[in-house]
């Protein structure tokens, strides 16, 4: 579970510092550009979410970690 949050927030400070780089620049490359970039960037973060859910629905949990999280509980 905090893997997948991680990679959440991750996703969005990367995305958050794509748009922001490109607003920056939307006088040099154009609203055309910049409208498929950010399409592009949504995409890879979204593909990025769903293969990690994949990924933590395929792995066991360990104990250890299953003990971790009912302490924190």
């Amino acid at each position: 579970m905090w893997e997948s949050k991680a990679r959440e927030i991750l996703c969005g400070r990367i995305a958050a510092q794509a748009q922001d780089h490109l607003l920056r620049h939307y006088g040099k490359i154009g609203p055309a550009a910049v409208a498929a970039a950010l399409d592009a960037g949504a995409q890879t973060a979204q593909r990025v979410m769903t293969e990690a859910a994949q990924e933590e629905k395929a792995a066991p949990a360990s104990p250890a970690f299953l003990h971790a999280e009912d302490r924190a509980a």
